[in-house]
Formats: structure tokens, sequence, C-alpha cells
């Protein structure tokens, strides 16, 4: 299949006959799925002028070419494809480290993205319909290739930034297992780990956070957070600055009133530690703000000069203590 088709199917410019064409092709063979899936990362990531480690890219990009059957002659790879430059070390090997899997439905052989990005990885998404979505560390998404019915669905297991395209005939829903949220077109953050509260965090348009039974439902307004606790409680705050929220896209933290367990939790996967907490200190609240260079080492340091615990490194493991 030529790349350029591939492309134009990416990007929701084909024939009604030509999409079906590209869908009986990705059905045919396995390769064929994982060639969409690694041309459809790179076409959607986000090209920045400088990059910290340019001869890298340039090796990790041609071996991309090589694989996608492009050449510098065809001049096709300059055209379409944007690379985007990751946090950590602001080179698209990181790219390496997401796990990309694909499954189909029978009807009309529809393909399914799994992306799942590693704890200290964040990764950059932009869907079909223009939607683009910012992945942090131990985040699980699931998305269609294309969207063909009357909503927009994707599922999402960890912390995104949406920044949904406007489609007012297809809402855009993001599935949370426990809540779902519908929107027609908005930036909000979400934080939905396994076995954590989940918090949403609107920045621009309006949102619809509501429970799985659809009891219970919330209309959200710019600067909203919604809370959903793992006891199963809808909570609502308004005038929460959602830039906060987002200080982790730039490698920063911005926390504010989570107990000390809920902060053990978000450095783990920063930081690709294990830390354990004292069942007596989990349930302490702390607010801090850590800029984008601080170090594992520098965190644990401030935080424990609050004075309200110790810790001790023991090689990968780190453990939280009384006084």
């Amino acid at each position: 299949m030529e790349t350029e088709k591939l492309l134009l199917f990416i990007k929701r410019k084909l024939s009604e006959q030509e999409r079906r064409e590209v869908l009986r092709w990705l059905a045919s063979d396995a390769s064929h799925r994982e060639r969409l899936f690694e041309l459809e990362q790179v076409y959607g990531l986000k090209e920045q002028e400088r990059f910290a480690d340019k001869e890298r890219v340039d090796y990790a990009f041609g071996r991309l070419e090589s694989r996608l059957g492009l050449t510098r002659k065809t001049g096709h790879a300059k055209k379409f494809f944007r690379l985007y430059s990751g946090w950590a070390a602001a080179s698209f090997l990181a790219f390496a480290m997401i796990i990309g899997s694909l499954f189909y439905l029978k009807e009309e052989s529809l393909a399914y993205h799994t992306v799942i990005v590693p704890t200290g990885e964040h990764a950059t998404l932009l869907l079909c319909d223009g939607t683009k979505i910012s992945l942090n560390a131990g985040s699980r998404l699931e998305y269609p290739t294309s969207f063909n019915g009357e909503q927009r669905c994707v599922k999402l297991k960890g912390e995104a930034y949406f920044e949904v395209a406007k489609d007012k005939k297809h809402p855009f829903v993001v599935d949370l297992q426990d809540i779902d949220i519908k929107v027609l077109g908005t930036k909000f953050n979400v934080r939905a780990y396994k076995g954590e509260n989940c918090w949403v965090n609107l920045a621009e348009g309006s949102v619809e956070v509501s429970t799985e039974d659809g009891r219970r439902h919330v209309t959200m307004k710019p600067d909203d957070q919604v809370c959903y606790t793992t006891d199963h409680r809808l909570l609502v705050e308004s005038g929460v600055d959602a830039s906060a929220s987002l200080a982790w896209m730039s490698g920063g933290l911005k926390l504010h009133g989570l107990t000390l367990r809920e902060i053990a939790n978000i450095l783990e996967r920063k930081y690709s530690v294990e830390i354990h907490v004292s069942p007596d200190l989990a349930g302490e609240l702390f607010n801090c703000h850590f800029d984008s260079t601080i170090t594992l080492q520098e965190a644990l340091k401030l935080l424990s000069e609050s004075g309200r615990f110790k810790y001790r490194e023991k090689g990968n493991e780190i453990y939280f203590y009384n006084q």
C-alpha cells in the first residue's frame, strides 16, 4: 500500500471506496497494521525547531523511514513527517518504549490502537479527527483508526491532556471505566490511574462528567475540578486554576491537597521507582511545587523537610517512615 494513501487515510481524506480498500488491506496482515500504527504515530507528532540530540534523532528517523519503505530520494518523509521532542531526552527514540497493538472488530474491520506509555516517559498523539492527546507516564489509551459512529469514543487508564477537535454532530467521549466524559470540542486534563481518585480539570469549553450508571452527572465550566473518589463520591470544586494540573506536561509538578500516598504514586511514575509509605503517613496532606529540573533526590529532600516524615533509599526502592 502506498504511503501517500495511508497518510490520506489517517487524515480522513479518502473516498468511501478507497477507505474500504485500506481497511481490507489492514485486515489481511498484521504487518500492515503495524506499519499504519507507526506511520500514524509519527504523523501525529509536533515538530520543534531544535532538538537536544539532533544526530540521534536523525538516526532514529532514518531507521523508521527504512521500515516504512521510504527513501530520502522520494522527499515524502520531509513533507509529511513531523517529529516531536520529548520532555525526557528530546529524542524520537523515546517512541521505541511505547508499545502499540491492534485489534479488529468484525463490523467493517475497524482498527483500534492501544498505546502504553512506560513510567518516566510522555507521548503525544494526533487522532484522525484532529484531536490531540498528550499522555503522561504509566498511561494506556485505546482509540480507533477512524470514527464512524455517532460518537468519537476512546478509553483511558492514566493521565492525559485532551485538545478535542470540534464536531457538534459527533460528541467525543472518554471512557474511564467508572465515569464518562462527554465533550463537543474543548481542552481538559484527566488523571485516572487504577486504585486512585479520578480528577478532571477543565481549561476551556464545557465538559459533562457522568457516572457509569448514569445516575449522577455534572456539567463543568473552565477552572472547575471534578473528583470521583475511590469510595464512589462525585465532588465538584470551582475556581481551581487548571494550569496547575498541566504542570506535568512541561516536566514539573504542582501538587495541592494530595495525600502522601498519592504524591508517592506520582513520583513512582515520574522517576520509575517504588515507594513504600508507612500506613500512618499515607493519609497526610501535602502541597508542593516542583519545577521541571528537579531530581528525585531533591524532591524527596524537599518533602521530608516538612518535618512530618523521614525517608531512606535502598536501590530502586524508597521508604517513607515516621520520625
